[in-house]
């Protein structure tokens, strides 16, 4: 799919059609506390770091295999941003915001 405002942030669409961004997710949250869902819009490139965070964490593996797996999103991310098509500066503060939520 061709979307049209793909990385558009300072006019971001808020959709994910093809006159929106592939980076606007739209997903279910869960307070576990009272078990109410609610539907959440968001940027992904803010959501993500939060999201793998608490996938993460919400993992039954062992502690070396959450290591292992965090290892892997992180060279994962090396790998998108080195390829990226935002500016080198706005990509490493993302990358680091990112690692530096991964590894809490």
């Amino acid at each position: 799919m061709n979307y049209l405002n793909a990385e558009n942030c300072k006019a971001c669409p808020k959709r994910n059609d093809e006159q929106g961004c592939p980076w606007w997710w739209e997903f279910m949250e869960t307070n576990i506390s009272t078990g109410q869902e609610r539907l959440t819009k968001q940027c992904g490139k803010a959501a993500l770091p939060v999201f793998l965070t608490e996938v993460i964490k919400a993992s039954n593996r062992p502690a070396a295999a959450v290591e292992s797996t965090r290892n892997e999103i992180v060279t994962g991310f090396e790998r998108l941003f080195a390829m990226g098509t935002e500016p080198a500066a706005k990509r490493s503060s993302l990358f680091s915001r990112t690692i530096k939520a991964l590894k809490g």
